[in-house]
């Protein structure tokens, strides 16, 4: 895996330290690029971002995930948004938290209050209620498990499901 920083705003106005630490970096407008096997897997735009050059921890304020495709990395198979993410890029994990919105590329939509990624076993679960709306079709749920690059997502029980017609 290959992560890349592509591009970011100048910061505003220097501001005190918080903690005086040189290893910890102050970003805006942040994308990163995140790369498999010579692909481009997924691309993460971050209004804000707190990056701990120690640790690889990785803070985010209104963060905007796009999943892409791996047939065609230009098209983009899920976009995710949440308010905040912390991610750790030496364990290849990522928290999204504060409301945490799904969208596929079919238009159906997964609310959750916060998620959960590992990309090196490809574990995602939500920290809670998830509920999923597809054209005709809502699915409430206690949580949502799975693996995503497997395509392999489930919604745990207890679970409501209700369908409405086609229109």
């Amino acid at each position: 895996m290959l992560v890349s920083l592509l591009a970011c705003d100048p910061p505003p106005a220097p501001r005190e330290r918080a903690g005086g630490s040189d290893d910890v970096a102050r970003l805006h407008g942040v994308v990163v690029d995140r790369y498999e096997v010579d692909r481009l897997s997924s691309r993460t735009h971050l209004e804000e971002a707190q990056v701990d050059r120690t640790t690889g921890a990785v803070v985010g304020e209104t963060a905007r995930i796009e999943v892409r495709a791996e047939e065609d990395p230009r098209a983009i198979r899920a976009t995710i948004t949440a308010p905040k993410m912390t991610a750790h890029l030496k364990e290849r994990t990522v928290t999204l938290s504060g409301g945490v919105l799904l969208v596929d590329d079919a238009g159906r939509r997964a609310t959750t209050d916060a998620l959960d990624y590992a990309a090196p076993t490809d574990d995602l679960a939500s920290h809670g209620p998830v509920r999923i709306e597809g054209e005709n079709f809502v699915i409430e749920g206690a949580r949502l498990v799975g693996h995503p690059r497997g395509q392999k997502l489930r919604v745990e029980g207890p679970a409501r499901s209700t369908v409405r017609p086609a229109r």
